[in-house]
């Protein structure tokens, strides 16, 4: 029954579609409706992946990404004012380009700065 299944479901993996890059800043900026919040959506999820990876560093003491305080929560709407926000700069101005998720890691880093 298994390898009957893998065979019946094996070319539908070749007809697999293209392989899409991720949305650029300009991309994203244009958007509106709810496709926008979709993408607000995702990108708060890209944030709470990026706090994971601060709390995965943090264990082995390595740097953080990016150093918010620990008694502050973002909200999605927070999260992407932040983005937002960082876009309108001239550092995110030049990133126009990037693709999102790099320049939210930049925003956050921005709002968020360690010390050095």
């Amino acid at each position: 029954m298994r390898a009957t299944s893998v065979a019946l479901l094996w070319p539908l993996l070749l007809l697999g579609g293209p392989a899409q890059a991720e949305m650029s800043v300009e991309q994203y900026t244009q958007k509106s409706g709810t496709s926008h919040m979709l993408d607000t959506v995702w990108l708060y999820g890209v944030q709470n992946g990026f706090a994971w990876a601060n709390a995965y560093n943090g264990d082995r003491g390595l740097p953080p990404l990016y150093c918010q305080p620990e008694n502050l929560a973002l909200t999605r709407d927070q999260v992407t004012n932040i983005l937002d926000n960082f876009i309108k700069t001239d550092q995110g101005r030049a990133l126009l380009n990037a693709e999102i998720s790099l320049v939210l890691l930049k925003a956050l880093q921005h709002a968020f700065p360690c010390p050095h």
